[in-house]
């Protein structure tokens, strides 16, 4: 009963022309008739009368500024409203905040989506209607922008766009101006980290991939991207820490191997090779058609039968054990010859310099 109580008076206070002044009642009177003209006239009187009337900024948005429009003003319109008072109760009973948020959202939603079918179809387009498409889709983006600022789905998408259309400063300005209104947002940290690292800045782009991976210590493909963007900076034992954490959360098993196949490379690059022929042959269990991991092995095997030839790195010279390993290096390249047949030669050159190290050691033997 108190709710259905609370409603009557609600409509009562709405329509009870005492509660108003005469030029807000005649508004009322004309948005009622959709006479828009005479609606913005007496809207306009109204708030000559009643400045900070949450109701006639919230009409003058909404019914005339908004129907034109005309963002600017209507966005001016809510914010003034808002800045009374958020939670301020007007027309039916609803809070100005939510009767702002409904509005706003509702002609954002549709200039959005637009933009978004926009963006599939230049994707789906070749580059010269692509184009046209392109900028079709960043000036819809840009409206969305207009119409609600908060709105932090408007700055990845859109920030990608500039990105498409080689414009970097925009690009970035866009997807920082999102970074500033949602800083605890993943996907706008993970975008930011994209879009740089796009730009061959990868120090600019650590931050906010690091915050991504805090924000999602689960999301398999931020974590990846922060190996990767470790690995190029040169920091190559975070980049190894990072791949593990990334190899424990992920569960595509094809996925799972490509990350595997990066920890070898990183270990063959410090000359763990121990911990590399580990990595690739977990790359090559994972996924037996990934004759990159089998060519992974030659390489740790390979280096393997170096420091044992040459007795560097901690090894004692054993060129028994350098020839071993060089045969199974040999024997590695073979299997990923017959997963990649059609490039036979290339593995033809790498097999005989194997053989040349192989018979160097075992000449040196006798």
């Amino acid at each position: 009963m108190r709710k259905l109580t609370f409603l009557t008076i609600a409509l009562l206070t709405f329509l009870i022309p005492g509660c108003a002044s005469e030029e807000l009642t005649s508004a009322r009177l004309y948005i009622q008739q959709k006479n828009w003209v005479k609606a913005e006239e007496f809207l306009l009187k109204a708030l000559e009368v009643e400045l900070e009337n949450q109701e006639v900024l919230y009409s003058l948005g909404k019914f005339i500024y908004a129907k034109n429009e005309d963002w600017e003003n209507m966005n001016k319109m809510f914010d003034q409203a808002l800045s009374i008072n958020p939670e301020g109760v007007i027309l039916l009973g609803g809070t100005v905040r939510e009767y702002v948020e409904q509005t706003r959202y509702e002609h954002w939603s549709k200039i959005f989506n637009k933009g978004v079918s926009s963006v599939k179809k230049y994707y789906e387009q070749d580059q010269k209607d692509g184009e046209i498409t392109l900028k079709e889709s960043i000036n819809l983006f840009e409206t969305a922008v207009q119409i609600y600022p908060s709105e932090i789905k408007n700055y990845p998408i859109l920030s990608r766009c500039y990105f498409e259309m080689e414009d970097s400063l925009k690009s970035i300005t866009t997807v920082k101006k999102g970074v500033e209104i949602s800083p605890d947002n993943f996907d706008i940290n993970l975008t930011a980290g994209q879009i740089i690292n796009n730009m061959n800045n990868k120090q600019g782009a650590l931050p906010f991939l690091k915050h991504a991976v805090e924000l999602e210590p689960h999301n398999s493909a931020a974590i990846q991207l922060l190996a990767q963007v470790y690995y190029d900076l040169g920091k190559q034992r975070e980049a190894i820490e990072t791949y593990k954490i990334a190899i424990n959360e992920e569960e595509d098993k094809k996925v799972k191997a490509d990350l595997y196949f990066n920890l070898g490379v990183i270990y063959n690059q410090m000359s763990d090779f121990d911990a590399a022929e580990m990595a690739f042959d977990e790359a090559y269990y994972l996924n037996d058609q990934d004759f990159e991991a089998v060519l992974g092995m030659a390489r740790a095997y390979e280096g393997l039968g170096d420091k044992y030839k040459d007795g560097t790195d901690g090894f004692e010279e054993d060129l028994t054990e350098a020839a071993r390993w060089y045969r199974k290096a040999g024997r590695k390249i073979k299997d990923a010859m017959t997963i990649d047949f059609e490039n036979e030669e290339k593995y033809s050159r790498q097999l005989e310099l194997i053989q040349y190290k192989k018979n160097i050691v075992e000449g040196e033997q006798e």
